[in-house]
């Protein structure tokens, strides 16, 4: 939406934002999805919360099978570790609709036509957004639909950007070069993790991404793995650079892999309609390319394959699964998998 009207503040102001009657602009703009907006930045001096409005424009049919209050997931990236917080999409003014199961048969009884579903929430209250300067990339998930990436700055104050010294930049900057890279997570042997090309595993993407493989439908029976295969071209930060081995990486030399030379974040979501619980891995990623410290490359790659059910503290619920891939300024996702309850199967 590029109504010039829209200006930042009127996230602060919800009756504004009311007027501007987003959704109906969206609608005739004939825009189908989810619509992001955060404030692009966040004076820390003046504020104290950090608003997010969502739009939903969907088929009516849709609108009914994905509530977004309800199933809607705030995902935030810090841009500089990488780290990753998810949290619920709830409006703090409202209360939480009730579960309602929908049939197809009531599903095909909605007419044609579209409509908007809209959700409100403070990205500090509702997802654990740090309150500290830094720099962040918002997602709102629903299922097998995902919203634009919206960037948000948290800075000391309004002002601050203008006395900012390049001196104090370059010292940051030092500092994070003396970190170590952190530890390869999985590793082989604990678990069936492989960090080397293999069946299944797909090619290398050419530009910054990351390529995941699984398959679409798995039995849960006992001894049949939910394996994902993936394959990543990421870029490189200074504190990912491995300048000493670590215990990890005489594991991973001790099962046939090189010493790898760069350790990178990437956090898997998977979320699904039928259970509120969600599954959220974190993953440190080796990668094996030649990397001189001194002018290091913009990018590096890897590939990895992993049995998600080692990776989990419980047995996931049976139902379809929406996968989401993070890693800093790159995301991939929505691929699909569904588990298949043993019971719906013939006894083997």
């Amino acid at each position: 939406m590029n109504d010039p009207r829209f200006d930042d503040a009127l996230l602060w102001s919800p009756d504004a934002l009311d007027a501007l009657e987003v959704g109906s602009a969206l609608l005739d703009e004939d825009f189908r999805g989810l619509f992001l907006r955060v404030p692009a930045a966040v004076p820390m001096s003046e504020r104290s919360t950090v608003p997010a409005a969502i739009w939903q424009v969907e088929s009516l049919r849709d609108l009914a099978a994905r509530s977004l209050r309800r199933r809607g997931r705030v995902v935030i990236v810090d841009t500089l570790s990488g780290e990753v917080r998810v949290g619920f999409l709830r409006d703090p003014e409202g209360e939480d609709p009730p579960a309602e199961p929908l049939t197809a048969a009531a599903l095909e009884m909605i007419p044609e036509g579209a409509s908007t579903s809209e959700a409100r929430c403070d990205l500090v209250a509702a997802a654990g957004l740090p309150w500290r300067p830094g720099d962040f990339l918002v997602t709102v998930v629903l299922l097998d639909r995902a919203s634009n990436r919206a960037a948000v700055s948290l800075r000391p104050s309004a002002a601050s950007e203008a006395f900012r010294d390049t001196v104090v930049d370059a010292f940051i900057a030092t500092e994070f070069q003396g970190l170590r890279a952190p530890p390869v997570s999985p590793l082989p042997g604990l678990t069936s993790t492989r960090y080397l090309p293999a069946p299944g595993v797909p090619p290398t993407p050419d530009a910054p991404g990351i390529t995941l493989a699984i398959d679409r439908a798995v039995p849960q029976r006992p001894g049949v793995p939910w394996r994902l295969h993936g394959a990543w071209r990421l870029p490189l930060c200074v504190q990912d650079i491995v300048r000493e081995p670590d215990a990890t990486h005489e594991h991973l030399a001790a099962r046939g892999h090189p010493y790898p030379t760069a350790v990178l974040p990437v956090t898997l979501l998977l979320t699904g309609p039928d259970s509120l619980r969600d599954l959220e891995i974190e993953l440190s990623l080796p990668s094996f390319d030649p990397i001189d410290p001194a002018a290091p490359p913009g990018t590096v790659t890897g590939c990895f394959s992993v049995d998600l059910l080692e990776l989990v503290d419980a047995p996931p619920t049976p139902q379809p699964w929406f996968l989401y891939a993070f890693s800093r300024e790159v995301m991939t996702g929505p691929v699909r998998s569904t588990l298949i309850d043993a019971s719906l199967l013939p006894p083997r």
